[in-house]
């Protein structure tokens, strides 16, 4: 009994990963704001208090509110986002990972934050 257990624990498992790799490592990288917003990033910033005469620091997490991104100036009502995020995306066609700068804006699951996780999860 435990060895029919532990076979399909394997096959469960095993269909997981597959549906992980389909799902997430087919996706092509996208890094502009869409329809929603997704800020992943950790920036220390300083901001100075008046009433504290002193500076105290924030975590920035890479994006404005919607209104406050500057226009792309390409006419076609999409916002640049300011973050420089270095990650990793599979590309299916090469079969590798390929480097890029994540906006902070955007995007799917088929980003990376290094190339090792992207070749673990992703190549065959």
């Amino acid at each position: 009994m435990k060895f029919l257990a532990t076979v399909c624990l394997i096959f469960a498992l095993f269909f997981e990963v597959l549906g992980f790799k389909n799902s997430v490592c087919n996706q092509e990288p996208r890094g502009y704001v869409d329809t929603y917003i997704i800020c992943a990033g950790y920036m220390p910033r300083f901001t100075y208090y008046a009433e504290s005469n002193s500076c105290q620091e924030y975590i920035y997490n890479g994006c404005f509110e919607i209104c406050g991104l500057p226009h792309s100036g390409n006419g076609d009502g999409k916002r640049s986002c300011m973050g420089f995020f270095p990650s990793w995306s599979y590309n299916s066609d090469k079969n590798e990972c390929i480097e890029f700068i994540y906006g902070g804006c955007g995007g799917n699951d088929n980003r990376f934050g290094s190339k090792e996780i992207c070749e673990d999860k992703c190549l065959e």
